[in-house]
């Protein structure tokens, strides 16, 4: 079994993967990259997943290629972590390239199996799907960048903003077959936190 303890690869520039599929986790990956002074750009194959790619600082300038033709678009900075940021869906069969276009950047990448065909998509404003969840100390505002919007054959990607509650409460699970309610489905919390002093935890 992976270990559960994956320590935060911090601000230096690089490029870390987190979770890879088929070796960590059955179905999805997951990447941080880092850039900055020493690593201005970094370049990559979507292979056989589709992406999502997040931004939490920047600006960013994201180049795609494959069958549909060339695409590409400026992602700017983000304010604040509390603030909806785009993402950008990357179909199965892409070349990318992403490069910080002033000052570092992090984005983090992650993938699932894919489907041939389709193009990238760049999901911000009125395109995110928004709903507000739970009541009380477990109340936050769900943010559904890539599911049923995007042509996507499996992944499913967004952000959940929480004022310091629980996120995934009530208790529930992703392991069987039982609809409408649940459906075996992998998943990927990765924490960022306002204010700095703050912190996330996930009981399993």
């Amino acid at each position: 079994m992976a270990s559960l303890h994956i320590p935060s690869p911090g601000e230096a520039p690089g490029v870390y993967p987190i979770a890879r599929r088929g070796e960590h986790l059955k179905h999805l990956s997951f990447t941080v990259v880092e850039l900055g002074e020493s690593l201005r750009e970094h370049s990559l194959d979507s292979g056989e997943e589709e992406l999502s790619l997040d931004f939490y600082t920047g600006p960013v300038r994201v180049e795609v290629e494959g069958g549909f033709g060339r695409w590409s678009a400026d992602v700017g900075p983000r304010a604040s972590i509390r603030e909806a940021a785009p993402m950008i869906y990357a179909p199965a069969g892409s070349k990318l390239r992403l490069s910080c276009l002033d000052g570092p950047a992090r984005i983090t990448i992650a993938g699932a199996l894919g489907k041939p065909g389709g193009g990238p998509a760049l999901v911000a404003g009125e395109r995110i799907m928004r709903k507000d969840v739970g009541r009380d100390n477990w109340s936050r505002l769900v943010l559904t960048h890539i599911a049923d919007n995007i042509d996507a054959a499996r992944l499913i990607s967004g952000e959940t903003v929480s004022a310091g509650g629980w996120s995934s409460f009530p208790p529930h699970k992703h392991d069987r077959f039982a609809l409408p309610s649940e459906c075996p489905m992998e998943e990927i919390y990765y924490f960022q936190v306002d204010p700095p002093q703050g912190f996330g935890f996930m009981r399993v």
